[in-house]
């Protein structure tokens, strides 16, 4: 099977054990994207639509029936992703005149009893046919982890890589789709078995794989094995295998989802 790569998509998935409320405010998300035609414009560019889905804490981040059905933008002054961009971290000079776009989302969902905010945002942006280049929301803000990598001071990594170059049948990929919850309660002391869901537009062939530093700054410090307990196995399938040692122990881990043809 070849493993040529037409796109990278990658969620950061909190895992978390019975509940804990870290004191961060920011629990992880997604990126991905698509064409909005399988050919391109026909001028030598492509319009693509990025979403961006984030969740932090509620009522740290605040959000309500009023904000939600107003479609406001949610108000992070103080807090992690506050006046960022989605930037361009890596093959920069093929990424098609990209302009990063903000990542402040729009105020979707919220509920009181899990204490959770959710955003999302879709930007339409104008890209060359051909362009290669990954994106990121990164930042140092941590929530209180039982295991992580402290090579870089304990910082995380959300990112996607942008590939519009044609699949071998003429056409454009339209990215898959993982709706993952970022945040996840487990029993402990047994293993338990997630599996990702993952859905693909073009009926492709998706795998899974814990995301790594080695080219692109994928991960941050939550980079498996460290970032979980030594037992936990991710297989292509996307089905991640995790046993929690002990109660109120909280992991965190990025997981890519990767097209193969």
């Amino acid at each position: 099977m070849s493993t040529n790569t037409f796109l990278s998509y990658l969620s950061f998935i909190n895992l978390i054990i019975f509940n804990v409320r870290a004191s961060n405010h920011f629990y992880g998300g997604s990126i991905t994207y698509k064409p909005t035609t399988s050919f391109g414009n026909g001028d030598g560019n492509v319009t693509i639509i990025i979403t961006q889905t984030y969740l932090w804490s509620y009522p740290t981040i605040y959000c309500n029936d009023t904000l939600v059905r107003n479609q406001a933008l949610i108000d992070l002054l103080g807090h992690t992703g506050y006046g960022v961009n989605l930037n361009c971290i890596s093959n920069c000079s093929t990424s098609g005149s990209y302009q990063p776009v903000p990542i402040t989302p729009y105020c979707t969902d919220y509920s009181t009893s899990l204490g959770f905010t959710i955003g999302q945002r879709l930007d339409t942006v104008n890209l060359a046919l051909g362009s290669y280049f990954s994106v990121a929301f990164q930042s140092t803000s941590l929530p209180p982890l039982t295991l992580y990598s402290a090579q870089d001071g304990g910082s995380w990594s959300t990112a996607c890589t942008i590939d519009l170059s044609f699949k071998p049948n003429g056409r454009l990929n339209f990215a898959p789709i993982a709706p993952m919850p970022p945040y996840i309660s487990i029993p402990v002391n047994g293993p338990q078995s997630i599996q990702i869901p993952v859905f693909d537009a073009d009926s492709d062939n998706l795998r899974c794989r814990f995301a790594t530093n080695s080219s692109v700054n994928e991960c941050g410090s939550v980079c498996a094995p460290d970032s979980l307990p030594s037992s936990s196995v991710l297989f292509h399938n996307c089905t991640l295998v995790i046993v929690g040692h002990n109660a109120n122990d909280t992991y965190a881990v990025t997981v890519q989802v990767t097209l193969f043809v």
